[in-house]
């Protein structure tokens, strides 16, 4: 029996369990997204900072595997594997320790695992949680799943710029777009974290939709990481070193100006719904004809 959409599968899965899943880090806060940019990569989860805070299972669960203090080295630390219903695996890294025995082979949903730590490639203490769907083997967006949490913060757009012939323009209401043709369009952005009240905790947005008159031709949404040809990809097709410029500015690809001048829309839109818009009319100026005299 094939597998219906993963989307649908998580939605019929959250319905069936609610309250089976709850937020892992007791009090911690979201430090970095799923797909952020993370050590040249994408995030395969999302980071939460909380010196000393009590990490918990986030659903009842088997125990895959646990690496505690004193056994190898690894990059993620001291960590827990956790199985759960629906095909689903959950995974708590960089602990402080590991507060399972030896020979546990179940939790219960809130069940503690440790204390958020600074262990393997954590920059400070951070402890990452990670969805994984067996099935289809990918890395899934934890806000997917967890409980919502109340957040009135739009994402920001800071700047639209358009990359072409080696030079880069920054958008603004009406932009003289130069000769019609093919730019590269950037965008820097990001959504403010939630949980830090004054303190900017800038992480990455869920979703971002480019139209160009009117019509839409681009859409990233950042809910699902595979491996493809040797490479992590967000959804199905964006690499990290491709996607990103920088921690925030992103290559939305490529976008086709006519001879007429057109509006290009940027939306973007956080995991609770709130989003930002910014439109920008394009102008493109006639191209000097290179036969024409003085």
């Amino acid at each position: 029996m094939a597998r219906i959409p993963w989307v649908a599968a998580l939605w019929m899965f959250c319905i069936a369990s609610v309250g089976a899943w709850q937020w892992p880090v007791d009090g911690g806060v979201l430090v970095t997204g799923f797909a952020q940019l993370h050590h040249d990569g994408f995030s395969r989860g999302v980071l939460f900072a909380g010196d000393d805070a009590v990490v918990r299972s986030a659903a009842a669960g088997e125990v895959v595997f646990f690496l505690a203090p004193g056994h190898r080295a690894h990059p993620l630390g001291n960590f827990v594997a956790l199985s759960h219903d629906g095909g689903f695996r959950s995974v708590y890294t960089g602990l402080e320790d590991v507060e399972l025995s030896d020979g546990v082979t179940s939790v219960v949903a809130g069940e503690r695992l440790g204390i958020v730590g600074g262990s393997g490639f954590a920059r400070g203490r951070r402890v990452g949680f990670q969805i994984i769907d067996e099935e289809l083997d990918a890395f899934v967006n934890p806000m997917l799943i967890l409980p919502p949490r109340e957040d009135r913060r739009s994402p920001v757009i800071v700047s639209i710029l358009l990359e072409r012939d080696g030079q880069t323009i920054a958008a603004s209401a009406v932009t003289s777009y130069g000769p019609p043709g093919a730019a590269r369009l950037l965008v820097e952005t990001f959504d403010p974290s939630a949980e830090t009240g004054t303190t900017l905790v800038p992480l990455a947005p869920y979703e971002i939709v480019v139209e160009l008159e009117g019509r839409e031709i681009r859409r990233i949404t950042f809910e699902t990481l595979q491996a493809r040809d040797g490479s992590v990809v967000l959804a199905g097709r964006y690499r990290a070193d491709a996607l990103y410029r920088g921690e925030r500015l992103l290559d939305l690809g490529e976008i086709v100006v006519g001879e007429r001048p057109v509006p290009l829309a940027v939306t973007v839109r956080d995991f609770a719904g709130n989003r930002v818009r910014r439109t920008v009319s394009l102008n493109p100026t006639a191209a000097a004809d290179p036969q024409a005299g003085p």
